[in-house]
Order: C-alpha cells, then structure tokens, then sequence
C-alpha cells in the first residue's frame, strides 16, 4: 500500500467512475484500474463493483476509503508541518 494508491481509491470513490478518477488525476485509465487491481489482489478485497455505469463502493471498499481519507488528511497535514520547518 502506498499514498498514491489511497488517492486514486478516494477519488474513484468521490466520482464513482475510473474514467472520470482518471482524467482527474492526470492518469491513463487502465493504469488507474491496474493500482486498484493490485490494492485488491494484495489486500484480498473487493473495493468496487464496476458497472457500464461506473463503480459503487463495497462495504470493504467504504471502510478502505475511511481510512484512506484519514491517512491522506494526516499525510497532508505531516508534509505542511515538514515544509514549515524546513523554511
């Protein structure tokens, strides 16, 4: 698991498609799918059930993007305080 595969998981979640997380995030589409892939493959969950609609959230997939919003909040919270010390 790394930060980067947190947000692309909370922003798939926040717009409830890969095609749209992806446009946002500046990345290819099946680049995105394959992180969410290998997140699930190592962690042995299902996050979403993807649709020609686009994807819904798991109750795995819900509490995976709790905490992976705490994680960020306090990741970018961390990097402000680095940042403060460092100037």
């Amino acid at each position: 698991m790394n930060i980067q595969q947190l947000r692309c998981i909370v922003e798939i979640a926040r717009v409830g498609s890969i095609t749209k997380a992806a446009e946002n995030l500046y990345m290819n589409q099946p680049n995105l799918s394959r992180t969410v892939i290998e997140f699930e493959k190592e962690y042995g969950v299902t996050l979403f059930i993807r649709n020609s609609q686009g994807v819904t959230l798991t109750d795995n997939g819900k509490k995976v993007v709790e905490k992976a919003e705490e994680i960020i909040k306090k990741t970018r919270s961390e990097e402000r305080r680095v940042g403060k010390e460092c100037r």
